[in-house]
């Protein structure tokens, strides 16, 4: 009985052990692209002086109606 009991902790151990080693590699394998070169994702944000309200005494301006861009 407790051969039994140790084999299916030994089975379990195995299998969490096979699970993490699978989500590893789909992370792993999720930031390259088809040539095998590492993706490096960044959004472009930019912002010119037109863009900028002109400073109106209040201690804060409002841009991009105070949604972050990150």
């Amino acid at each position: 009985m407790k051969e039994k009991v140790k084999n299916d902790s030994n089975i379990k151990q195995i299998l969490t052990l096979i699970f993490f080693i699978i989500i590893i590699g789909i992370y792993a394998t999720n930031n390259y692209n088809e040539n095998g070169n590492k993706v490096h994702v960044q959004p472009t944000i930019s912002y010119t002086l037109d863009t900028i309200p002109k400073y109106s005494s209040e201690p804060y301006v409002t841009i991009n109606n105070n949604i972050p861009n990150f």
